[in-house]
């Protein structure tokens, strides 16, 4: 639990360290993000449904491997290292990692869609009486919601091993994410309510425009960064 909070800590002061490149990051990622907004902001148009925008905000861009973030991402990551940054780290960054996270941000927003799918099925499914599964629809909602927070978790880790990683492979980034999870269970969970909690906060107040992003990952990278070295001395043994 000690290793989450001061990742947190370390995030924080990263960010009030670096002011103006965090800035830079965040701002223009979310300028590149502004279709992806117009389209949340229709749909929670349609659905008269205005908390589903900071919603899908920190699930789409804050957690998921936006490739909008790849600039943010990189110069987070330069911070951690101790590199120089340079402002045309954000444009590397975003020429980078943003291709290469283009796929794995679509295949992701479908299986994200696809959980919360079931998730809303079920729960429909256990409030109609006369249901023929409405004896094991809150189970199967426990089992989607299980699979969710899962699923949340693991993209805690995704992004930075995109930088970290020798060998880029998504699935094997995902792997890795999944195995980072399972390995240190106490750390993982003691940040990602706190790093879900503040792209919320963030989201909902407009903070994200101008430091929601880097902070969030500026957590990633941190916690990141504190446990690699964990596996790799139990590798080495």
């Amino acid at each position: 639990m000690r290793v989450g909070f001061r990742a947190i800590g370390s995030a924080v002061a990263q960010i009030y360290g670096h002011v103006a490149a965090s800035l830079a990051g965040n701002i223009i990622a979310f300028v590149l993000c502004v279709p992806l907004l117009v389209l949340i902001g229709a749909a929670a148009h349609g659905l008269r449904s205005f908390s589903l925008i900071p919603l899908s905000v920190t699930l789409l861009i804050g957690v998921l491997p936006n490739p909008c973030t790849g600039g943010i991402h990189l110069v987070c990551n330069e911070i951690i290292h101790g590199d120089i940054i340079e402002p045309r780290d954000q444009w590397s960054g975003l020429k980078t990692y943003g291709r290469m996270t283009i796929v794995p941000w679509l295949l992701s927003v479908l299986v994200s869609a696809g959980i919360l799918a079931n998730m809303a099925f079920y729960a429909r499914t256990f409030g109609s009486h006369g249901s023929r599964i409405q004896g094991i629809a809150l189970p199967l909602f426990g089992f989607w919601l299980v699979l969710l927070l899962l699923w949340i978790s693991i993209h805690l880790y995704v992004f930075p091993l995109f930088l970290e990683q020798e060998v880029k492979k998504a699935t094997l980034v995902y792997r890795n994410a999944f195995l980072m999870v399972v390995g240190r269970p106490r750390t993982t969970v003691t940040v990602v309510p706190i790093w879900l909690f503040l792209l919320l906060i963030c989201s909902a107040t407009g903070l994200a425009t101008v430091v929601g992003l880097a902070l969030s990952a500026a957590i990633q990278h941190n916690v990141t960064s504190r446990l690699l070295p964990t596996f790799r001395s139990e590798a080495a043994r």
